[in-house]
């Protein structure tokens, strides 16, 4: 959706400018325009998504007003809460196992953010905390810039920003941050994911033939995939705080440069922040409470006995979350013990080089991305079962500007930038420039001023933001002229798919 030419150069400044007049004319009319273009936007894009969510909004509602009304029988409150918990749950599992069922069938968009955001809702809603406003609550779940790719509404948070949409004026500097971070993240889709995308879905495709396949093309594949995913989404998380940032809505940051983590759990709180916060929340929060004042409450060491199973609970919810499959969420478990082991393990045990732990945590985090792809076990035995080594003993530096496949002719052919024939590179070479990026580069919600910078010479300074301005929407253009002479152009959306 945000990709589109359509979407950039008539829908958004369209939008944008009307919605902003209207602060100043009739700021009330705000909201429910809001609501009315979000509604629309996704049964434009998929009728069937937009039943879908229509009855998770409407079953939801009712939920949340028997709440409202109920406020004496905690027993029957706690009830409906569970039930709606419960509900919501089910709705997004079970369109995600049908989708494995029936292999044509794709999961509802946006449906895996937004039950989230419904269970936020019920938990302040018995909590007390936020108002009894359906034009609001419409407004936050259908908020069309995070629905489809988050990031993730804390749905109490989101209330006070909506209670004052009307209110927010758009400056001149809130303009240009938000134009900045749109382009460098459409520039992180266009320019890295897609392209890489190419190549990794090929080689993946030809894992379930139990085809050999050459170390490199192992590589290829593995942190190709990771660095695809990285720019992809993250690439998605900027261009929505942008669009959220000039209707006057701050959105949580979601990612904070992951690929300079030192640890695994230093890597997990920089990956997915909102979905991690939410975790923290709705998860671990409740599961804490209760661990220690009701199940291990005689025992001695209950708090390290909640922190340890609470944490494993998150890593498995996040494994569930993401992808219904054994693989996925096997590796989640695993994930959730290293950080448990690596918090337990005394500091003294584990010092090594911090570049070499940078390292380590990057290879872990690639193998654990590449079960999002691999979607049933043996296929990683498959993977790494019939390595062809002849390939390498031929292996010199020109190898990286040479085919990198025997087997796979269209892997043979560079990286197509824009999927055009024009503009074409080597793909091990696209591959380290984008791992450079990700591992060395400027977090792009620090050049866009959504978080401050660390170090003390990144001051403010405008010339140089109407500069950096000036260049990424020169690309943005020069990319989507570029696509318009395009045929046949293929969007990928990684997230679509989970």
């Amino acid at each position: 959706m945000f990709e589109s030419f359509t979407f950039i150069f008539i829908f958004l400044p369209v939008f944008i400018i009307v919605f902003n007049f209207l602060k100043f004319k009739r700021a009330s009319w705000c909201t429910p325009l809001l609501g009315m273009v979000s509604l629309g936007a996704l049964s434009y894009l998929d009728f069937r998504s937009f039943k879908i969510f229509c009855l998770s909004l409407g079953a939801n509602y009712v939920f949340s007003k028997v709440l409202f009304v109920n406020q004496k029988k905690i027993w029957a409150r706690k009830l409906l809460l569970a039930f709606g918990i419960l509900f919501n749950i089910w709705l997004m599992l079970y369109f995600k196992f049908e989708k494995y069922a029936v292999n044509e069938m794709l999961i509802p968009l946006g449906i895996s953010f937004y039950s989230l955001v419904q269970i936020s809702y019920l938990v302040e809603v018995y909590r007390n905390t936020v108002k009894n406003n359906w034009l609001m609550y419409i407004n936050t779940l259908s908020f069309f810039p995070s629905f489809f790719a988050g990031p993730i509404f804390n749905y109490k948070q989101a209330q006070d920003q909506f209670l004052k949409l009307g209110e927010t004026k758009l400056t001149n500097e809130v303009l240009a941050r938000g134009t900045l971070l749109f382009s460098l993240g459409l520039a992180k889709k266009l320019l890295i994911a897609d392209p890489l995308s190419i190549v990794t879905a090929q080689i993946f495709e030809q894992i379930p033939l139990n085809e050999s396949f050459t170390i490199f093309e192992i590589i290829g594949c593995i942190w190709g995939f990771f660095i695809q995913l990285y720019f992809e989404f993250s690439g998605y998380s900027d261009m929505a705080i942008a669009i959220a940032l000039c209707l006057g809505i701050i959105l949580p940051v979601n990612f904070n440069s992951p690929f300079k983590a030192t640890s695994v759990s230093d890597y997990i709180s920089r990956w997915h922040i909102s979905l991690l916060d939410f975790n923290k929340t709705y998860v671990f929060g409740p599961w804490a409470t209760f661990a220690t004042r009701k199940l291990f409450k005689k025992y001695r060491h209950k708090h390290v006995v909640a922190w340890l199973t609470g944490t494993l609970l998150v890593y498995m919810s996040i494994g569930l979350w993401h992808s219904p499959t054994w693989s996925f969420f096997i590796n989640n478990i695993f994930l959730g013990c290293a950080v448990v082991l690596t918090q337990l393990i005394p500091k003294k045990y584990l010092r090594i080089p911090k570049f070499l732990s940078k390292v380590l945590v990057l290879i872990f985090a690639a193998f654990a991305a590449t079960a999002l792809k691999l979607d049933q076990i043996d296929h990683f035995y498959r993977l790494f079962g019939n390595i062809d080594w002849a390939f390498i003993n031929s292996f010199h530096l020109k190898s990286f500007l040479k085919p990198i496949s025997k087997i796979l002719p269209s892997v043979s052919t560079p990286a197509a930038l824009f999927q055009t024939e024009t503009f074409r590179v080597p793909y091990f070479p696209l591959l380290i420039i984008s791992s450079a990026i990700a591992a060395l580069g400027s977090n792009t919600m620090e050049i866009s001023g959504m978080i401050a910078r660390k170090s003390a010479k990144y001051k403010k300074n405008n010339h140089k933001m109407h500069f950096l301005i000036g260049i990424s929407c020169g690309i943005l253009l020069v990319i989507f002229f570029l696509l318009m002479l395009t045929q046949g152009y293929q969007q990928n959306n990684i997230y679509g798919e989970f």
